[in-house]
């Protein structure tokens, strides 16, 4: 059976995460399909495991992760759910960490993401200093290679 990666991005970084641990996994044998959020299947029996993800603004779940979580909690439930959340901050926000506990996952990461000065506007670099964050690209390559590492022996 397949893994099931989900992830809602709005400026790429989120979506290259996923992009990463759906490599991984690959790399490590397994079947993997990669969709957005907004794409998501209407069931996920067909899915060994569903992993998703989901970039953090202004301390909650962009809107195409938060409507799946919202429209799609029970089914998530039922599933076998692995979670990541991707934002700019040191820390994920405890609405954040709340949203996504709901959906029950075996594991909830947060990486820090890319956060670019010259992709966002005033008002979100405004924000961005507000909630603390910062500019820059702070992916954590290795972290997200073990979260994958992580899935994979979970299945073994």
């Amino acid at each position: 059976m397949a893994s099931l990666i989900l992830y809602a991005s709005k400026y790429g970084a989120t979506q290259s995460i996923a992009e990463r641990i759906a490599a991984r996994l690959t790399e490590l044998g397994e079947q993997v399909e990669l969709k957005p959020c907004a794409e998501a299947p209407e069931s996920f029996a067909g899915y060994e495991r569903v992993i998703v993800g989901c970039s953090i603004y202004v301390g909650t779940w962009f809107k195409d992760g938060a409507v799946l979580l919202r429209k799609r909690g029970d089914d998530l439930r039922q599933a076998r759910v692995w979670a990541f959340s991707v934002g700019g901050n040191e820390a994920l926000s405890d609405d954040a960490r709340k949203t996504v506990a709901e959906i029950e996952p075996v594991e909830h990461e947060y990486f820090r993401g890319v956060v670019d000065h010259s992709e966002v506007g005033f008002v979100e670099r405004q924000l961005i200093k507000i909630v603390g964050g910062t500019f820059g690209d702070f992916r954590d390559w290795d972290a997200i290679d073990a979260f994958a590492d992580r899935i994979h022996a979970h299945a073994a």
